[in-house]
């Protein structure tokens, strides 16, 4: 037991020897193990203090220059980023101010839109007047959507521009009736510059408004019934006496009494000047549509060089696209049809058969066009069967018209009678259409010149004026009418698209000059038998001269009769080729006859076999009135012949040699 120790305040220390021995025993084991462990680490350790010295060098050199990073990063974020982002800064805030300003300039250019387009209109530049309506209405549904100031802007936009489709309406229908009223008698009246309507066409087409074709149909139309009006009336004028003059009331009747007033040379002038100024009417129109398909290429250029915003536009360049190749005209109806004018000789002249514009259609031009020719060389002509043709020919084209109108025919039916009119007459709704419509202006023109050339001859041969025409006179009048169809064709191409009304009106005043050509030449000859006293007489030179020349050119022709009365010579017999013939009168005038038919045939050959079944016919009467009256003693009662003599019969026999 240990002693204690005595503190203060009579307390006691335990006594702590054995505990202080204790923990200097492990003190000191604790330094024997901690050195054994030292020595046996002592690599390890030492090579991990040099290493951390090595680290903490490295740590310091990066930190150096982790702070020259951060230093430099300062700089540059305060010298350059900080003055480009304000840069930026200035760079929109300008394009927001470039745009405010432009906004604030569509918006004064709107302000003054409507006056803008004023002047234009009163400077007649109409297309930029519309291109300026357009840009306004685009600007203000795209950029300026929502200001309510220009809140009504829109629909005064929409009403200025439908006013200036009817000012270039009223414009175009006043300009075409000026122009289609001027007279027309040279080759400089034919001409047309179109200055004045080049403007308005690409106005018109701006604004959609196809109307125009109808107009120009119908004013060509006005234009020839005016003009052959004014030729007929101031050439009726000029071929009447003072006191005719005086009681002359042209107010009183129609043209086809005031033409029969003119006798052959008087009506046949005035036919040649009408001809001729319709056919310069029809290069008039001519110029006048190559003017306007002009306008429309010009026009499909500007509209190709816009920018495309929005699908009707789209649309618009498809069309214009298939200038090339028109194929159709298209049609939003399923009922259709087509109205096709027939010419009525019959009608009273101061009626124009206008047509509809309101049918809709939907057909194929070119297969209309392939199949739409009709050759009048293959009609059959005959007196008794060509006005049943062409009635035939009105009948059949009403049929298939009102087939197609019950729905119940298709277009190819009426294309072998279709006219310029029913294709002018089908609405347009692109510009395509218009394109293809325009190139029938001029077969439409030449068409209806045509119908009122028709109107013309019909209204003059109703009391048979034609009829009565000698032979070569009525070649004239034929001649006159072929080279004006001739210069038609040629106006329009050879391709033949259309049939020719003056054609068929020439193809039933021939047949009908044939008919009386050949009633009259048999009635003569019944009357000449008649009063035959069959007997040998003197050979007047004229048929003489007849027989000659027949045998010079070995061709049958009537040479005239202008000389006989300067020649008094007389042959007592007929030499033909150095023989000759002791005949009586009729042989003369049926020798005549038979070269007045050659004639004929000459100014007439479609006609040459109805006029060999007409001489036929002329030559079985003669022989048969002629076995009546002398082998059936017919000529005993009507001549007073006493008896019939064998010299009688000689002559009978010998009467037809000389002809064959």
């Amino acid at each position: 037991m240990h002693d204690s120790y005595k503190a203060a305040n009579g307390r006691y220390f335990r006594p702590y020897d054995r505990l202080q021995k204790c923990l200097e025993f492990y003190h000191d084991l604790v330094d024997v193990r901690l050195n054994n462990q030292l020595a046996l680490k002592s690599n390890v350790f030492w090579k991990a203090v040099i290493s951390f010295g090595s680290l903490s060098g490295e740590l310091t050199d990066a930190m150096e220059k982790v702070a020259v990073v951060r230093r430099n990063l300062k700089e540059v974020d305060e010298k350059l980023y900080h003055r480009m982002t304000k840069i930026v800064n200035i760079y929109k805030i300008r394009q927001q101010q470039e745009k405010v300003l432009q906004k604030l300039r569509d918006m004064a250019c709107l302000r003054d839109a409507q006056l803008t387009v004023q002047m234009l209109l009163n400077q007649n530049d109409y297309p930029k007047a519309l291109e300026c309506i357009e840009t306004a209405q685009d600007v203000l549904n795209n950029e300026l959507r929502g200001v309510i100031c220009f809140r009504h802007l829109g629909s005064q936009l929409q009403e200025l521009h439908k006013v200036i489709a009817k000012m270039l309406y009223e414009e175009f229908v006043t300009l075409i009736q000026k122009e289609m009223g001027r007279p027309c008698e040279t080759e400089n009246d034919a001409a047309y510059q179109g200055g004045h309507i080049n403007p308005i066409v690409i106005g018109l087409l701006e604004v959609k408004e196809y109307r125009f074709i109808h107009i120009l149909q119908q004013e060509i139309v006005v234009a020839l019934k005016n003009s052959l009006r004014q030729i007929i009336k101031t050439h009726v004028v000029r071929n009447m006496d003072d006191h005719e003059l005086t009681e002359f009331d042209p107010s009183l009747g129609n043209l086809s009494t005031q033409m029969r007033r003119l006798n052959f040379d008087q009506w046949f002038a005035t036919l040649q000047h009408v001809l001729r100024v319709l056919y310069l009417m029809c290069r008039r129109v001519q110029n006048i549509q190559e003017v306007i398909l002009d306008n429309i290429d010009h026009f499909s250029e500007i509209l190709a060089s816009r920018p495309v915003r929005n699908q009707e536009i789209t649309d618009e360049m498809n069309s214009v696209q298939e200038f090339t190749d028109p194929n159709k005209f298209t049609s939003s109806a399923n009922d259709a049809s087509v109205l096709v004018q027939i010419i009525d000789t019959d009608d009273d002249d101061d009626e124009i058969t206008k047509p509809e514009t309101d049918d809709e259609l939907e057909v194929n031009i070119n297969r209309v066009l392939r199949n739409g020719s009709l050759e009048t060389e293959n009609i059959a002509i005959s007196s008794s069967s060509n006005k049943k043709t062409m009635e035939n020919v009105k009948d059949q084209r009403n049929t298939n018209l009102n087939k197609i109108a019950n729905g119940q025919g298709s277009v190819s039916q009426v294309s072998m009678t279709a006219t310029p009119s029913s294709f002018l007459s089908i609405p347009c709704r692109t510009i395509n259409q218009v394109k293809v419509s325009i190139t029938f202006l001029t077969e439409h023109t030449t068409y209806m010149a045509q119908e009122r050339s028709c109107r013309l001859i019909a209204a003059r041969s109703k009391d048979g004026f034609l009829e009565r025409l000698s032979l070569s006179e009525f070649d004239s009048v034929m001649r006159a009418i072929e080279e004006f169809v001739c210069n038609c064709q040629m106006l329009i191409g050879n391709e033949k698209k259309f049939s020719s009304p003056l054609r068929l009106c020439v193809l039933q005043q021939g047949s009908s000059f044939i008919k009386k050509f050949h009633e009259d030449r048999k009635t003569k000859l019944s009357n000449i038998l008649d009063t035959e006293t069959w007997r040998s007489g003197d050979v007047p030179e004229h048929f003489q001269r007849i027989a000659d020349l027949c045998l010079q050119t070995n061709r049958l022709s009537d040479v005239g009769s202008l000389e006989i009365g300067n020649s008094a010579a007389f042959k007592p017999s007929l030499l033909v080729d150095g023989e000759p013939y002791v005949v009586a009168g009729t042989a003369f005038i049926l020798l005549q006859m038979m070269a007045q038919y050659c004639d004929a045939l000459a100014v007439l050959p479609e006609y040459a076999s109805e006029l060999l079944m007409c001489l036929v016919e002329l030559l079985k009467n003669y022989n048969s009135r002629s076995c009546q009256l002398i082998l059936g003693a017919g000529a005993l009662q009507l001549i007073g012949l006493k008896s019939i003599s064998v010299r009688h019969l000689g002559i009978i026999l010998i009467l037809i040699d000389p002809i064959y």
